[in-house]
């Protein structure tokens, strides 16, 4: 669920939170830059997840976003601090997001 937007002249910064699978509580940051006609371009992000407080979990994120209406969709690959990477795709439809996430590693 997203928790803040912030809409900027070269950028928007999204913070949401939500639970995911064996990461408990995740709380995320995604910058997405924009393109001339801010339809799509790339997104970088960070997150943490807290596994009942401990231990937590670090991730980056890089990726690309695209927007269809008003459905945005990002496409990302995440490098989570114990190792493991993912392949997400998350649509976010208003303040909810739906995430497909891909074990990679």
């Amino acid at each position: 669920t997203m928790t803040s937007l912030t809409l900027g002249d070269t950028e928007t910064v999204i913070n949401a939170k939500g639970t995911m699978g064996e990461y408990g509580t995740v709380y995320v940051t995604y910058e997405l830059s924009y393109n001339a006609d801010r339809v799509n371009s790339f997104v970088s992000g960070t997150g943490r997840g807290a596994i009942n407080s401990d231990p937590v979990v670090g991730g980056a994120t890089r990726g690309v976003w695209t927007r269809k209406g008003s459905v945005v969709q990002i496409r990302q690959v995440v490098q989570i601090s114990d190792g493991s990477q993912n392949r997400d795709v998350i649509d976010m439809l208003s303040d909810t997001f739906i995430i497909k996430a891909y074990t990679l590693k």
